[in-house]
C-alpha cells in the first residue's frame, strides 16, 4: 500500500485529467467548430495522456514501480511530439503527413533539422532544463537495461561472494522516494503537456477572433471562408 504523502500526489495528477476534458472542449469548440490538422494532434495527445495518467497511478498503488516508471517516459513523448509542431513552417500540413504513417523523425523543423526524439529533446531542454535528465533516466526502462536487473536485486553480503535475487509482480526494494520522484516527473511533464495543447487552442481562438480568419491552412471539417493567418 502506498503512504499517504505518496497517495496525496497521485490525487494530485489525478485532478490533471478535468483539465484535459476543459482544454479538449475549449479546444474544438473556438473558430465556429472548425477542426484542424492540429486538433487531431492535440486530441491524441490529450487522449493518450488521460490513459497514461490511469494506468501510472494504477501502477504506483499496486507496487508495481517497472510498469510505472516507463509511462513516465511515454508521458515525455506526449509532450516532445506535440512540441514538435511548434516548430515546423506548417503544424497542419504537417499533422496530416503524420496522420498518413509518415513519422515525425523524417520531417524537418522550419530550420530543416529532422526531428529525431534527441534534437526534440534538446530543443525543449531550452525552454525546459529538466527535459534531458528525465528523458535519460526515463530511457533506461524502456529496454531491458540494467535497471531492470537493480530491482530484481536484493541484498549482497559484505564479502560480495552471494546476492540474493527476486521474481515477483509485486516492488522489490524500491523506495517511497523513488515513487515520489516518479509521480513527481508525471505531474510536471502533464502540465507541460497542458500547457502546450491550451498554447494551441487559445491561439486558434485568439487567431480567428482578431482577423477573422484562421489559425493556418484551411480547415479539414466544417470549412467556411476565411484568411490565411499564422498558427503559433
Amino acid at each position: 500500500m502506498v503512504g499517504e504523502v505518496l497517495e496525496s500526489r497521485l490525487k494530485a495528477l489525478e485532478e490533471l485529467s478535468g483539465l484535459h476534458l476543459q482544454i479538449a472542449r475549449y479546444m474544438l469548440r473556438v473558430d465556429g467548430g472548425a477542426i484542424f490538422g492540429a486538433d487531431l494532434v492535440a486530441s491524441a495527445v490529450l487522449h493518450r495522456s488521460l490513459g497514461l495518467i490511469r494506468g501510472f497511478c494504477g501502477a504506483i498503488r499496486d507496487e508495481n514501480y517497472l510498469c510505472a516508471a516507463p509511462l513516465v517516459r511515454i508521458q515525455l513523448d506526449n509532450l516532445l511530439r506535440f512540441y514538435a509542431f511548434f516548430l515546423v513552417e506548417n503544424p497542419h500540413e504537417t499533422a496530416l503527413r503524420v496522420f498518413e504513417g509518415e513519422p515525425l523523425r523524417k520531417q524537418a523543423d522550419k530550420n530543416g533539422k529532422k526531428m529525431t526524439d534527441r534534437y526534440l529533446v534538446e530543443k525543449l531542454s531550452q525552454e525546459l532544463p529538466w527535459v534531458k535528465s528525465v528523458y535519460d533516466a526515463t530511457s533506461g526502462f524502456i529496454h531491458f537495461s540494467e535497471r531492470h536487473m537493480f530491482c530484481s536485486q536484493g541484498d549482497i553480503d559484505d564479502a560480495g561472494h552471494s546476492v540474493s535475487l527476486h521474481v515477483s509482480g509485486k516492488d522489490i526494494g524500491i523506495p517511497d522516494s523513488a515513487r515520489l520522484e516518479a509521480v513527481a516527473a508525471m505531474i510536471e511533464i502533464t502540465k507541460q503537456v497542458l500547457r502546450h495543447v491550451y498554447g494551441w487552442a487559445h491561439t486558434k481562438d485568439v487567431t480567428s477572433l482578431a482577423t477573422g480568419g484562421s489559425p493556418a491552412s484551411p480547415p479539414i471539417a466544417q470549412p467556411r471562408p476565411r484568411q490565411p493567418g499564422a498558427m503559433w
